[in-house]
């Protein structure tokens, strides 16, 4: 049996308990994540690959479980990664008992019948669905989904969240609006109330390498979080210059790298910022940034203020920051003696591998291949095939 330790906080005249399995002791960037965002209805974890954003996001679920906030998790993840939630993540961080039931490994008429069963399920255990966020490309499955969500008390999550980055895609519209309760005003949405009791997005660190793809993102955890519209949003944030298609029709693009070298050049030579934003059709205020900032690379503005407005709801961490107080790689060297076999076959592989490199004919998989052979020939496996 695996034995689970505990950790209690109290946040905000509440208890929470950070549970995890006796060999899988939390980073420090874990606890201090769980200490910022167990008290909030919806946050964001913004974690690069390898820093263990599934464990805290399961640390979470599993504290508001215990605390009989919530009774239910939807996770919606990309198609390669939502079963291995099931295998892998589940197995490895959650320390209560729990139902899952993995949308999609049966047919379409299966699959409904067995959420509408599993939806109505009573149990202790925490009820968890998963599901492949292609499933609501359509409308076809919204319904059934949205009554898991309202039935029972529910953490919904979007894991990989960077699938819902685009407003007026029909996925994105799916998920953050018709998954809720919504209102109409003249053939448009006028208000969403969230249905689900938690809800959180897990990705890696988009506001410095796409800032408007956030919007998305936080509408998904609190509708009209920032207050604005997409175009508005798209313009305090980003540096656009409007063009025209074949048939006129007028449409906003980036600046280019090319576009911001070329509005500096000019700019220094004695340029005005309203020629030059008439010249690049784009605003005097971009053009101003532009020349203002003369390392910015990339079309994006304002950085420090979008952190600043997302920062009470979000945990940032990257690779670098989670393994800070590791110790340095060391390199180890392994001697090993191999037999009259062992070397023969050895010598062989190597002077192929060498003779295809000089000769530029190596490809990924021959390299990884030869590579495999030479450790199983010094691990004693002897490929003769």
């Amino acid at each position: 049996s695996i034995r689970v330790k505990r950790r209690q906080f109290e946040i905000d005249g509440k208890q929470f308990l950070l549970q995890y399995h006796d060999d899988k002791e939390p980073f420090q960037w874990q606890v201090a994540a769980f200490k910022k965002l167990v008290p909030l209805d919806f946050a964001a974890i913004f974690a690069e690959v390898g820093c263990g954003k599934s464990a805290e996001l399961i640390y979470l679920v599993c504290a508001h479980f215990l605390a009989h906030e919530i009774d239910a998790m939807l996770l919606l993840a990309p198609k390669s990664v939502y079963r291995q939630w099931a295998t892998q993540q589940l197995p490895e961080h959650c320390t209560v008992p729990c139902d899952v039931f993995v949308w999609g490994e049966h047919s379409p008429k299966k699959s409904i019948e067995m959420l509408q069963a599993f939806t109505k399920l009573k149990t202790d255990k925490l009820k968890i669905v998963l599901a492949n966020v292609e499933a609501f490309s359509y409308k076809t499955y919204v319904d059934y989904f949205k009554r898991y969500i309202k039935e029972n008390k529910t953490a919904f999550v979007v894991d990989e969240a960077t699938v819902i980055k685009t407003p007026d895609a029909q996925r994105t519209q799916n998920i953050c609006i018709y998954l809720n309760d919504y209102l109409m005003y003249r053939g448009r949405i006028s208000s969403v109330v969230n249905a689900a009791k938690k809800r959180y997005i897990l990705t890696g660190t988009p506001v410095d390498g796409s800032p408007v793809s956030v919007y998305s993102m936080f509408n998904f955890l609190q509708w009209g979080f920032f207050k604005s519209t997409y175009t508005v949003f798209r313009q305090t944030y980003s540096m656009l210059r409007k063009e025209k298609t074949g048939n006129d029709r007028t449409y906003f693009r980036n600046l280019t790298r090319k576009d911001m070298a070329n509005i500096r050049r000019e700019a220094a030579k004695g340029a005005s910022y309203s020629v030059l934003a008439f010249a690049f059709n784009t605003t005097e205020e971009d053009i101003a940034y532009t020349v203002e900032h003369p390392s910015l690379t990339l079309p994006w503005k304002n950085l420090s203020k979008l952190k600043r407005e997302i920062a009470p709801y979000s945990y940032t961490i990257t690779l670098d920051e989670c393994f800070a107080d590791a110790p340095e790689e060391q390199d180890v060297t392994l001697e090993v003696t191999m037999s009259e076999e062992q070397a023969k076959v050895y010598a062989s592989l190597k002077k192929i591998l060498y003779v295809e490199l000089g000769g530029r004919s190596m490809t990924v998989q021959n390299k990884l291949t030869l590579s495999m052979r030479l450790q199983q020939v010094t691990g004693g496996f002897i490929p003769l095939q």
